[in-house]
């Protein structure tokens, strides 16, 4: 037997935790790979990441050879299972016979060695065997969406209800695709100097982007990173600040702000005669906002660490109302599927009412800070009903956002295409606009 890489090792160790019990896999990945060196951890990411898109699909390739489900197995084989199939169909630097051997190995290593030999003639099998016979597209956009694409039913038909079918087969086929990265780049020199020098293209829809090619290195290594001139950001995070409308001087709250992205880019809106105050109910997580704000150089930019539910605005003696609030709330997280393919498996249909249960007493708490003729930006990285139009349907329902009046995206983002403006809400689409999927409605406070 060959010797087990240690990428390999910590790939297991975190998939087989990750099937004990979902959590946030992509601090575990860092974790186990912080004595990798960089070509180990892109491995890692690699074989992780193509188990993790293609979960289902690697089960119907194990099922024939399996008595139980592959999901019904114990964590090492089933990680060793998952990961050797992932390196044989879908990644070629592994040859089948090494990625067995490794499999075996790592079942071992991850305390299966009593299921080692199961592990090793199941992964033979499945090398020589031919490949399952798959569902066809055309006839059923929606089963090879969930088969090919190895996306949860209730998820395909989440996203079918908007876009139909083909569109929800579109959607899910974008998310089996490596995500371009996107800059948020507030000088046009800066943006012009990495389109220049690095080959980065114009972004499509936000004004302050660029988008990096693929192998474009370290972002830390990137010209006018160490000097705070732009930060990463996805596109349509940028659109829901951009919609914020930050004016210079203005104070704005950015509620939940972790990790930062668009409280840099409301503090460079506002500009140092501004303000804008940064909370989170994570501690840790508002760490990294300070930390980009220290980069940036925003010393405008405060933070504190304030869960708003349990304290609504106006609980503390020195809350003051803001000229706008901007609720980036928690959500399902199934509009960055294709940045976090973990959260497919993850996720049940039934989390939609508990998040979305968070996201009405979030606006129900913070309506109040808003100012009169101040703005309140909604926005979520989701697309299902229940938290985006269903929660502020509930909200005014209970009368929290009596005297708000909705705006129309368009008037906010003029120079946006109409693609990703549906009944005057913001709403991206990874497979239309390149970007994550995102939801954002502007809600003007009556004076």
């Amino acid at each position: 037997m060959s010797r087990l890489s240690p990428e390999r090792l910590a790939v297991g160790r975190v998939l087989a935790r990750f099937y004990k019990r979902t959590g946030r896999l992509d601090r575990w990945l860092s974790q186990q790979s912080a004595n990798l060196t960089s070509d180990q951890r892109r491995r890692a990411r690699a074989v992780l990441y193509a188990a993790l898109r293609n979960q289902h699909l690697i089960g119907v390739y194990l099922s024939p050879f399996l008595r139980r489900a592959l999901r019904d197995q114990q964590p090492a084989p089933r990680a060793a299972l998952t990961l050797a199939v992932a390196e044989m169909k879908f990644l070629d630097a592994t040859p089948d016979r090494a990625a067995v051997d490794q499999a075996v190995e790592l079942c071992r290593a991850l305390g299966g060695t009593g299921q080692a030999g199961f592990v090793n003639a199941v992964l033979r099998k499945v090398a020589t065997a031919p490949d399952p016979e798959l569902p066809d597209r055309g006839e059923d956009p929606l089963l090879w969406a969930g088969v090919v694409c190895s996306h949860p039913r209730w998820i395909v038909e989440q996203m079918a209800a908007l876009v139909g079918p083909e569109g929800a087969a579109a959607w899910c086929e974008a998310n089996q695709q490596e995500p371009t990265t996107a800059l948020a780049v507030p000088a046009a020199s800066d943006r012009a100097e990495l389109i220049e020098q690095v080959g980065a293209e114009p972004g499509r829809l936000a004004p302050w982007a660029v988008r990096l090619p693929r192998g474009s290195g370290a972002i830390g290594a990137l010209p006018g990173f160490s000097e705070g001139r732009f930060w990463v950001q996805d596109e349509a995070a940028q659109l829901a600040a951009e919609m914020v409308g930050a004016l210079p001087g203005q104070r704005i709250l950015d509620a939940c702000a972790a990790p930062g992205g668009k409280t840099m880019y409301l503090a460079t809106r506002v500009g140092p005669e501004g303000y804008v105050l940064a909370t989170d109910s994570d501690a840790r997580r508002l760490r990294q906002v300070n930390e980009a704000s220290g980069r940036i150089g925003t010393e405008h930019v405060a933070t504190a660490v304030r869960d708003w539910v349990q304290e609504p605005f106006g609980a503390r003696e020195d809350d003051r109302p803001f000229d706008a609030v901007l609720l980036d709330a928690p959500c399902s997280g199934l509009g960055v599927i294709r940045r976090h393919p973990d959260v497919r498996l993850a996720r049940r249909r039934s989390d939609l009412a508990r998040y979305a249960e968070r996201q009405l007493a979030l606006l129900r708490a913070l309506a109040p800070a808003v100012r009169p003729g101040g703005r309140l930006v909604y926005a979520v990285c989701t697309f299902t009903a229940e938290e985006t139009e269903e929660v502020l349907t509930a909200a005014r329902s209970e009368g929290s956002l009596d005297d708000f009046d909705r705006e129309v995206a368009q008037q906010l983002l003029p120079d946006l295409p109409e693609g990703p403006m549906v009944s005057g809400a913001l709403r991206t689409l990874s497979s239309r606009d390149g970007s994550d999927v995102f939801f954002a409605v502007a809600l003007r406070r009556r004076t």
